[in-house]
């Protein structure tokens, strides 16, 4: 059951990704925290999926660390970054 959730085990089908141009400065360690604070006050930013004694089952662990990547790059280089994060595999384990 788990193969069909992940669409195929190359899929990309729950991928997301977004880039957001900002202007003036920002405290990345600021943003980080903010983004962490999210995902460790709701459950559902801490789902996986895996079997348990071969039966698909809902896990949420207690705290799953994040970070938020900070990059400047030029836009040859933003296009293929943005390429890798569409073809990469979204992991629902």
């Amino acid at each position: 059951y788990l193969h069909s959730l992940r669409q195929g085990e190359d899929s990309t089908l729950y991928n997301m990704p977004a880039v957001y141009e900002l202007a003036g400065y920002l405290n990345h360690a600021l943003l980080e925290n903010a983004f962490q604070q999210v995902v460790d006050s709701y459950d559902s930013f801490r789902v996986s999926f895996g079997l348990v004694d071969g039966e698909l089952r809902q896990q949420v662990a207690s705290a799953v660390s994040i970070s938020v990547p900070f990059l400047q790059l030029s836009e040859s280089t933003l296009e293929n970054k943005l390429q890798n994060w569409r073809t990469t595999p979204f992991d629902l384990e």
